[in-house]
């Protein structure tokens, strides 16, 4: 739970307007988020080393993370082919890498919010 938490922390600090939230209560709803869904999240393992982890509540990606160590090596590309078949998401609006990550699987930009976008997978 604690690795889990802490990659959903780095990117709160490294894409939400920091300035417009209660950070402590963020960091808190997350916190009890995975605590209390610990059957959503799955593990990304390659050779027995955790690699990243995922999310998947309904038909919703609730989180996927690679951990810097394992980005660029095709982990997120893989899971997102072979294992997640969520059709809707939601991605921080400055997080350009991932929005064209996930446009590369047929997810369309649906919904504005302030500071995040919904993506359906297209039909």
């Amino acid at each position: 739970c604690d690795s889990i938490y802490q990659e959903m922390k780095n990117l709160v600090y490294a894409y939400e307007d920091l300035s417009t939230i209660n950070v402590e209560y963020v960091m808190n709803w997350m916190y009890k988020k995975v605590i209390n869904h610990k059957e959503w999240y799955k593990k990304i393992i390659d050779h027995h080393n955790v690699v990243g982890y995922f999310a998947i509540s309904d038909d919703e990606l609730e989180d996927f993370y690679i951990l810097d160590t394992y980005r660029g090596q095709g982990f997120g590309t893989k899971v997102m082919g072979e294992y997640i078949q969520a059709n809707t998401l939601c991605v921080f609006k400055k997080n350009v890498k991932a929005i064209t990550f996930y446009q590369r699987f047929g997810y369309e930009i649906v919904e504005e919010m302030k500071t995040r976008y919904i993506m359906k997978k297209g039909r």
